[in-house]
């Protein structure tokens, strides 16, 4: 399906043309083994309906870590988010807005302005959940707190953990250094994860940050694989190596921080963070094609059949955003776009804002492949162990 989305106050959601985008054909399709099917709505956004087993994403959708709104700024946003007509919402129980976002669906199922299946909802696993009795316990929260009895997307958010104390979300010792849970196993994690779509509290399940070998790992236990890997890219850092490795797996991608994520800049205060959208190249093909920089970057990544998660809570932005459809770029222009491309030095969001002198970084060193490379600890700028095994 070809459409495009917003995260909204920290919220993804989706719009997309009527008409299925189905590897260049526009059709019903149902997969072999697998109970789903996506369609069109006759006279509105597209929807979706999905069976008991696995979802998965055949479209292009043009959502990083925001929890920068206030839940009135949410609720405002996302109301209008919603009557545009967006209607697929992307959200995690780190950003701790879930609540907020259940309110305003509950609003609009209530009163009859959507029907729960034209809605798509994708909630995540937090660090402090990633052990196999987390999974359950933590997908029974966010359904709570978004008033609903399933999710039609989860996503294991991270491939590291964190050990739990009390309700903290980064829980961490005296020093102000993360409490890392050393125990984190994929493959547990996964087979939980498999077991809600047999509950139906999830239509589908897949990844986010995750790398090839922490995929693999993954893929080798599986009996449902991971419907789509969520991932930081952009023209500076466009992971070419890992979306050939999902195409191959039949593995969807859906890029955050497609422009940048200069919204992180108080998280990654150390950092000087690049503004995608003042490149020269990208402001020449804007200016000559009468288009934004940033409709030009979302095209540029959607155009290799990748979704895009932009990120805006100004209602203009928002509608343009949209605009990504209608006009595509020539090979000259992508051949200019792709020569942007820094590899893993264009890495933006690097998990290095934890609190203390701990943090979460990429081990990036000439004897490992820069762009698989595993998460590691790094304490101290000394490796004191890997965050997830191999």
């Amino acid at each position: 399906m070809v459409g495009c989305s917003e995260v909204v106050g920290g919220v993804l959601v989706l719009w997309a043309e009527s008409g299925l985008w189905i590897e260049g054909e526009e059709e019903w399709e149902w997969g072999e083994g697998v109970n789903w099917c996506a369609r069109s709505l006759p006279d509105g956004p597209a929807g979706f309906a999905s069976g008991c087993n696995q979802f998965r994403y055949r479209h292009q959708i043009p959502s990083p870590y925001s929890q920068r709104s206030t839940p009135e700024e949410l609720e405002t946003a996302l109301e209008t988010a919603l009557e545009e007509g967006y209607r697929h919402i992307d959200t995690a129980y780190v950003y701790q807005n879930e609540d907020a976002i259940g309110r305003v669906l509950s609003r609009w199922l209530s009163a009859g302005k959507v029907t729960r299946d034209e809605l798509f909802i994708v909630t995540k696993l937090p660090p402090v959940g990633n052990r196999p009795e987390g999974v359950s316990k933590y997908l029974g929260r966010s359904l709570k707190s978004l008033g609903l009895d399933y999710v039609d997307l989860y996503l294991v958010h991270v491939p590291y953990g964190f050990k739990e104390k009390d309700e903290e979300l980064t829980p961490t010792a005296e020093d102000g250094s993360v409490l890392l849970d050393n125990d984190t196993d994929h493959a547990a994690i996964w087979k939980a994860m498999e077991e809600e779509v047999t509950k139906g509290r999830t239509k589908a399940i897949g990844l986010s940050n995750f790398n090839e070998k922490q995929i693999e790992r993954v893929l080798k236990g599986a009996v449902l694989p991971p419907a789509n890997l969520q991932v930081e890219l952009h023209i500076y850092f466009q992971q070419r190596r890992l979306v050939e490795f999902c195409k191959k797996h039949d593995i969807t991608v859906c890029a955050y921080s497609p422009l940048g994520s200069r919204g992180t800049a108080g998280l990654l205060s150390s950092k000087e963070l690049p503004d995608l959208m003042d490149n020269p190249v990208v402001k020449e093909i804007a200016e000559r094609l009468s288009r934004t920089p940033a409709q030009v970057l979302l095209r540029h990544t959607v155009q290799r059949g990748i979704a895009v998660i932009p990120k805006s809570t100004n209602k203009d932005r928002i509608r343009q955003n949209f605009k990504v459809l209608d006009f595509t770029l020539s090979d000259e222009d992508v051949s200019k776009l792709d020569a942007l491309d820094q590899g893993p030095v264009g890495r933006i969001v690097d998990f290095s804002f934890f609190k203390g002198e701990t943090a979460a970084a990429y081990l990036l060193n000439k004897e490992r492949d820069k762009e698989n490379s595993e998460v590691v600890w790094i304490n101290n700028g000394k490796l004191t162990g890997l965050i997830v095994r191999y």
